[in-house]
């Protein structure tokens, strides 16, 4: 269980609060603008403190989150792929879908940077994408960053089709998507005004996608 707190302008994440029955075995400190901080920990829940990682999942994770809200950056649950240095976004919950995609863009000789979380940036350069450790059940993901040409939300079907959204439209399917910091309000909205900039500068929408090749091939052919 994670609690946050704010005292003034500093942020407090607590972890492994038990509803009042215990207290949190690490507790993570940060500074306004997130760049530094401590992490305390709770010898005695530990048999060997020393060998644990600090950082740990939550607390990894949750971190992420927060400081990628400075940078004009989100986490996607989203496959992306680098097919001929252009990336493509592939946006979708559980069973969307994303694993399949990227097994047959990996047969298509793409480069997938990961099938279940991306991060999503939009800098003075424009919009990329970033491989994340965090990877769903294709295993083989990696790579560097890449422009980004294109965001599809998927969904299934028997033929491929491809319904383009309004911008406003878009960036609220994606962020319906996405891990944003959400007990941060004020990092919330600069999230929700990054994928508003990065949704008006690409192609965003629905692709049906079937279980065979097709919606990669027709992908490919847009260029």
């Amino acid at each position: 269980m994670a609690s946050f707190y704010r005292d003034g302008s500093r942020w407090s994440i607590r972890l492994g609060e038990g509803n009042g029955s215990f207290p949190a075995d690490r507790v993570l400190w940060l500074d306004a603008s997130g760049a530094t901080g401590r992490v305390v920990m709770t010898p005695d829940r530990y048999p060997h403190p020393e060998r644990r990682y600090p950082l740990e999942y939550p607390l990894e994770d949750l971190l992420f989150r927060h400081l990628l809200a400075d940078h004009d950056a989100v986490l996607v649950h989203a496959c992306g792929v680098l097919w001929r240095h252009a990336g493509y976004l592939f946006v979708g919950s559980s069973g969307a879908g994303k694993s399949t995609t990227a097994r047959l863009w990996c047969s298509a000789g793409a480069t997938i940077l990961n099938d279940d979380r991306i991060v999503l940036e939009a800098d003075r350069n424009g919009v990329r994408i970033h491989p994340t450790p965090w990877f769903g059940e294709h295993p083989e993901v990696g790579g560097e960053a890449a422009p980004l040409r294109a965001i599809y939300l998927l969904r299934q079907g028997d033929d491929v089709s491809f319904e383009p959204l309004r911008p406003a439209t878009a960036a609220a399917c994606v962020f319906a998507k996405s891990f944003p910091p959400l007990w941060d309000p004020e990092r919330t909205e600069k999230t929700l005004a990054t994928l508003g900039r990065i949704c008006q500068q690409l192609p965003c929408g629905w692709l049906t996608v079937p279980k065979d090749a097709r919606a990669v091939e027709w992908v490919q052919a847009q260029g």
